[in-house]
């Protein structure tokens, strides 16, 4: 069964600068000529965005682990880095819904990448204010998470690529082109 692992607040961080470089990589793909076989829209953007901070409740997870384990003379930095995080999220958000045009076009593509790639380094550096201890127990919690996602995705089907984590053989999901060239 799935691990017992509480969302505890270094995890969340962890799991959503996941998500953040997931977004990143898909936008560069996608600006690179990959096929998801679906038009990215602008607001799917900005939804996406709003059920990540609200399902994640990253804010509130960076102010309980700021207020109980970020050591007391590095919390000041925490909480400026904190403020930064939730900004860039919100700069996704608005930027996404200045967008005009039905569907992203290239320079969108690589504007919002380069804000979740800001997002996933913030995340990062919030991270790095835990104790090693406390980095060592929430990697291995979201290492755990990982493998077992990725044992409940074994054999599934349907969507691109399956609609899975990873291929059958483990190794991670590729963007292609309509002419199946693959995208790095």
């Amino acid at each position: 069964g799935r691990p017992d692992y509480d969302e505890v607040s270094g995890l969340v961080v962890l799991r959503v600068a996941e998500v953040a470089a997931f977004q990143e990589k898909l936008l560069r793909a996608l600006y690179q000529g990959a096929d998801i076989g679906v038009p990215v829209t602008p607001q799917q953007i900005v939804f996406g965005t709003q059920v990540l901070l609200r399902n994640s409740n990253i804010d509130g997870n960076m102010k309980l682990m700021i207020r109980t384990e970020v050591p007391n003379n590095r919390r000041e930095d925490a909480i400026k880095r904190a403020v930064v995080t939730m900004n860039l999220f919100q700069k996704i958000s608005s930027t996404a819904a200045a967008i005009q045009t039905e569907e992203l076009e290239k320079a969108d593509m690589l504007i919002l990448a380069d804000l979740y790639r800001d997002c996933q380094v913030e995340l990062g550096g919030m991270f790095r204010f835990l104790t090693p201890e406390a980095q060592d127990r929430y990697s291995g919690y979201a290492n755990a998470l990982k493998e077992y996602e990725k044992k409940l995705s074994e054999g599934c089907e349907g969507g691109a690529n399956g609609g899975c984590l990873d291929k059958p053989t483990g190794e991670e999901v590729e963007f292609k082109t309509k002419e199946g060239q693959r995208v790095a």
